[in-house]
């Protein structure tokens, strides 16, 4: 017999399904053909950098849900505080997003790019100036990846935070 759920349920199931499908949009067209990793970027005065775990298997082709909702948990609360001028007055917040694939390797990769700016992506030309603006870096997720990516950060003064708590939506 089918599980049956109730109204509410049902619809947080289907917005859920709804939104991943929008990211998987977004993402395939902001990769283009070259297969660049994930990446969301708004400029600011202060740049908060973070490390998600957006994707994951063998070729980063699946979405991880709990990286999708942080990546926006920040990107949302970036813009509320800018929104809100009590906060910071005219300086404003921008962040540089990164995905790690739930991979060490990548992690380290674009804690490099993140830092050092490395790459440049011609829809990003404001990120320039990025490595230097950014005050803190979120992430990432794995402890493994935290300590590889640790001696990058701290070798340009970037203060990382890691967080520790789990959630999931089921």
């Amino acid at each position: 017999m089918p599980e049956k759920f109730s109204k509410p349920r049902l619809v947080m199931i289907q917005k859920s399904k709804l939104f991943q499908l929008c990211f998987l949009v977004l993402h395939v067209a902001e990769m283009g053909i070259h297969g660049a990793w994930w990446r969301r970027f708004s400029n600011g005065d202060f740049i908060i950098g973070a490390l998600f775990p957006v994707t994951s298997g063998r070729k980063c082709d699946h979405l991880n849900q709990n990286g999708i909702i942080e990546a926006e948990s920040l990107v949302f609360a970036v813009n509320m505080i800018n929104r809100n001028k009590t906060f910071f007055g005219n300086i404003t917040l921008g962040y540089d997003l990164r995905d790690t694939c739930q991979k060490v390797k990548i992690a380290s990769e674009q804690a490099i790019d993140l830092v050092f700016e490395r790459k440049r992506e011609k829809n990003c030309t404001s990120s320039k100036i990025a490595g230097d603006k950014i005050v803190a870096v979120i992430g990432p997720s794995t402890f493994e990846a935290v300590i590889a990516t640790s001696a990058i950060f701290s070798s340009r003064k970037k203060v990382q935070v890691r967080k520790t708590t789990q959630f999931s939506l089921n």
